[in-house]
């Protein structure tokens, strides 16, 4: 948010020294002219430096796609401080997390970009774990997740609860692998078929696809039926 939106090119050479700077604890890169890399002497790359640690890129195996994981460098502390939101709730509740978890297409690109993050009172959204892939499916919608558990999981006070998620299948079944409770997010399920996103039937998950695509009712109808609801 920081930055025009801007699309460049690299090499696999770039693209891996890029990457590579950004694995780990934060690397001190000054801005000089001596890079053959170009973008690393970028005001864009040292807001990448100060703000986003790389956990894995490249291809885990030959059967899998190649994918970027990665998180805000101050995710530890949003989960910390998600963790002190409900200290007098009963003991069920007590300290317990919700996240956000959602993918979106990356404009100009073949690529999705699958984010969590946690809301807080004000319902400002803070970034915490992403991943850059070629598609959203449940092996990637798990990674994310999984990262997203297990930050939680290391903090001394947070405690995993729900995942607030649209209908997509995908993020269904990781949820259930990692032993997360699926909420379903208001927006999705009360959005109308041929309006923003899923079609003529709606998106999957939705008021608007259950009486369309399950009850068969026809568009005009189920519009009506959703606008009372």
């Amino acid at each position: 948010m920081k930055h025009d939106w801007q699309q460049q090119v690299f090499t696999a050479a770039e693209h891996d020294q890029i990457l590579n700077t950004l694995l780990g604890p934060a690397p001190m890169v000054p801005q000089t002219d001596d890079h053959e890399n170009y973008f690393m002497d970028s005001e864009l790359f040292q807001t990448m430096v100060e703000q986003v640690t790389v956990l894995h890129h490249g291809r885990s195996d030959n059967t899998e796609r190649d994918f970027i994981q990665f998180e805000a460098r101050d995710a530890g502390q949003v989960v910390e401080l998600a963790g002190h939101m409900f200290p007098y709730e009963d003991k069920e509740n007590q300290n317990v997390v919700q996240f956000s978890c959602d993918f979106l297409h990356v404009p100009g690109t073949d690529r999705v970009l699958g984010v969590c993050g946690i809301d807080d009172f004000n319902h400002r959204f803070w970034l915490t774990t992403c991943i850059s892939c070629h598609t959203e499916n449940g092996h990637m919608a798990e990674k994310t997740i999984l990262r997203e558990v297990d930050l939680i999981n290391k903090d001394i006070r947070a405690r995993k609860d729900k995942a607030l998620i649209d209908g997509a299948n995908a993020l269904k079944s990781a949820c259930r692998n990692v032993g997360v409770k699926i909420r379903c997010c208001f927006t999705h399920t009360t959005r109308m078929a041929l309006s923003r996103g899923g079609g003529k039937q709606g998106l999957e998950g939705s008021i608007s696809n259950y009486l369309i695509a399950t009850m068969k009712h026809k568009h005009k109808d189920a519009a009506q039926v959703s606008l009372k609801n």
